[in-house]
């Protein structure tokens, strides 16, 4: 669900819903975004995540009954387990006592495929061209192919196809529309929208994946010709000067009314299309107004001839043929790639003659290998998630580029949206080379910053040394008689824990821990008075304090789920702030103290802030400062309200 690009009124005068209205006492109304028979479909603020959502607002009409409620319920839980890049992603659902049933979704910003051809029927400038409107026809049978195992969509129709302002395409309302058709039929739908249903559909039957290739058919019908399927049929050919006969046999056997004469799947529409379109021209730069993503495999098929169309052809086109636009975005937050050992630069221009086929790596065969096998066939397939959030599409190319910068870390989950492959980045081989780079670029790193400390701290010495020079017999002296008149046993463990604490301050120890998740105290999740327990200072709460506390529903843009944080997201967490415990360590071995095993229980909040935290090692002084300190760190979020997690790490 998307934001569409003209201003939309915060408050629709017929609407009960005004700005800053709680719905279902977490979703914050923002605007309204769009509305058809279904429903209004709302902008809001997630208050538990502080995430911007879409809500479609489901008319009460179509949830009158509980039979009717706990379909759609069942629907939309089988919707929000789908995971493509061509959908958008369905969160979950609840109930608001004013505004009834709502929806969950992923928010976008970008346009309905409704509003851009109502739009463009309005200025009378007629179809799509071929290419412009194959590269929607791709990316919607892309997606019905990945979750036709899973569900048909059963509603497929220009409302629920949303063009991103980078130029992809989204299908929305999995599961909403097939709910409604089974209890309410096709009737719950506009006379105009009932054009894209499948016969079948209209009659009352279930609908299936060859339900949705109608739909397919009637969304390319309705592109290239500017009309509705509702309305007199007229053959894209004869209105179209890209479509072609072979066109029409395709439009009419998708639009067929017996199921079994329609293809086989969208992946056949696709294949079918792709010969006829990589002869047509290239796409009219005004088909959406912004560039639009093309599809991979029509981007390998050649460059197409070049537009000529006379503008009596089209209404409202230009006297002049006009110039093709870019239509693969860059992909938002990766810069322009520089490989390691790559001649930058006046060396470029040198190293040119060997590279014209682009950055290779010279010095290291094992990384020149991978980058090759990376950017074959390379397309924006590699979704990042990081943060439990997911990001991307990226290339092959731009991930590498991610990796090398330390943007993208070894735990971080990478998915591979053709062969639908999701594991942690350290499991994909073709990547370890890269994440070597990386590795050697930070130790290089941590070696200079350690240079320059110890460089710091010579200096210093150096003058303090000058300045002592006149009381250093004296203070022999002293430091002599003192010795020999108590003559105490020497502590060789303060002297090296001493000695530890410098080194620690110095960066010349890095210390990693581990971490392990805790279950939820026995009585916790209501209001306790207990007193406060070891480790708990300055008036902050402890681990045990924390998590008595009342709990929160959890996160609907996390599917309002009770994931929490693994071990290893934790420990890395941990792992990476431990600099900003080295104070306390080097204090506390300077008083003299035994630090060992340091212990620290966590009640970290499903925003990721710690709540309290429990110090169960050192003196008073020391839990003070390591518990301060910890409650600074912060974690990703996640879905469950809260987790207990302990950390640990050893001072030898």
């Amino acid at each position: 669900m998307s934001a569409p690009t003209a201003p939309v009124e915060s408050q629709r005068k017929d609407s009960p819903l005004v700005a800053g209205q709680a719905i279902g006492g977490r979703f914050q109304f923002e605007r309204h975004l769009t509305k058809d028979a279904l429903g209004d479909v709302v902008a809001a603020l997630d208050l538990s995540s502080n995430k911007p959502v879409a809500l479609r607002m489901v008319a009460r009409h179509l949830t009158k009954d509980a039979g009717a409620a706990q379909l759609l319920v069942n629907e939309v839980k089988l919707a929000a387990s789908l995971s493509h890049r061509g959908i958008v992603r369905t969160f979950g659902m609840g109930q608001d006592p004013v505004a009834d049933w709502f929806i969950a979704c992923e928010r976008i910003d970008g346009h309905a495929l409704s509003d851009i051809i109502a739009k463009r029927r309005a200025e009378n400038l007629g179809g799509i061209s071929l290419r412009g409107a194959y590269n929607v026809i791709a990316h919607v049978c892309s997606a019905l192919t990945a979750t036709q195992a899973t569900m048909p969509h059963g509603a497929v129709r220009p409302s629920v196809i949303w063009v991103t302002e980078g130029g992809q395409v989204r299908i929305g309302d999995f599961g909403v529309g097939r709910a409604i058709l089974k209890r309410a039929g096709a009737a719950a739908l506009g006379a105009t929208e009932q054009g894209y249903l499948a016969p079948e559909v209209k009659a009352g039957h279930e609908p299936t994946p060859r339900s949705d290739l109608f739909g397919v058919g009637a969304l390319l019908y309705t592109m290239l010709t500017g009309r509705s399927p509702s309305e007199e049929f007229v053959a894209p050919s004869k209105v179209n000067s890209d479509a072609t006969k072979e066109v029409d046999a395709i439009l009419m056997r998708c639009l067929s009314a017996d199921p079994a004469q329609r293809f086989a799947s969208p992946d056949e529409v696709q294949k079918t299309l792709l010969p006829i379109v990589s002869k047509a021209p290239e796409a009219d730069p005004n088909d959406f107004e912004f560039a639009m993503e093309i599809d991979e495999t029509l981007a390998k098929s050649g460059r197409p001839p070049p537009r000529s169309v006379p503008p009596s052809i089209r209404p409202g086109g230009a006297s002049a043929a006009k110039p093709s636009v870019p239509v693969v975005p860059k992909a938002p937050g990766i810069p322009k790639m520089a490989i390691p050992g790559q001649p930058q630069g006046a060396k470029a221009s040198a190293a040119a003659a060997t590279a014209a086929a682009g950055p290779r790596m010279s010095a290291d065969k094992a990384f020149q290998t991978a980058l090759e096998t990376v950017e074959k066939n390379d397309a924006p397939r590699w979704m990042v998630t990081k943060d439990n959030m997911d990001h991307g599409p990226f290339t092959g190319r731009e991930l590498v580029q991610a990796i090398i910068n330390g943007e993208v870390l070894v735990t971080h989950g990478v998915f591979n949206m053709d062969t639908r492959e999701r594991k942690d980045l350290a499991d994909y081989a073709e990547f370890a080379p890269f994440v070597e780079q990386y590795k050697l670029r930070e130790g290089k790193k941590q070696e200079q910053r350690a240079l320059e400390r110890s460089a710091t701290v010579e200096k210093a010495g150096n003058a303090v040394k000058f300045i002592v020079a006149g009381g250093i017999v004296a203070a022999i002296a002293i430091a002599a008689g003192i010795y020999i008149a108590t003559r105490p046993k020497q502590d060789t463990a303060r002297v090296a824990n001493a000695n530890l604490a410098d080194l620690y301050e110095r960066g010349e120890i890095h210390l990693t821990g581990s971490a392990g998740i805790l279950p939820v105290p026995r009585g916790g999740g209501g209001r306790s008075g207990a007193g406060r327990r070891s480790g708990s200072h300055g008036g902050a709460m402890s681990y045990e304090e924390a998590m008595s506390q009342g709990i929160n529903i959890g996160d609907a843009t996390r599917e309002g789920g009770e994931q929490q944080l693994g071990r290893d997201t934790v420990a890395g967490v941990m792992n990476r702030s431990l600099n900003s415990l080295f104070s306390c360590v080097g204090a506390e071995l300077r008083r003299g103290g035994h630090v060992g095993n340091v212990q620290i229980d966590l009640a970290i909040e499903g925003s990721g802030r710690v709540l309290g935290a429990t110090v169960r090692t050192g003196s008073a002084a020391f839990q003070q400062c390591i518990s301060q300190r910890t409650r600074a760190i912060h974690f990703p979020s996640f879905s469950a309200p809260r987790m207990g997690a302990r950390y640990s790490f050893s001072v030898d």
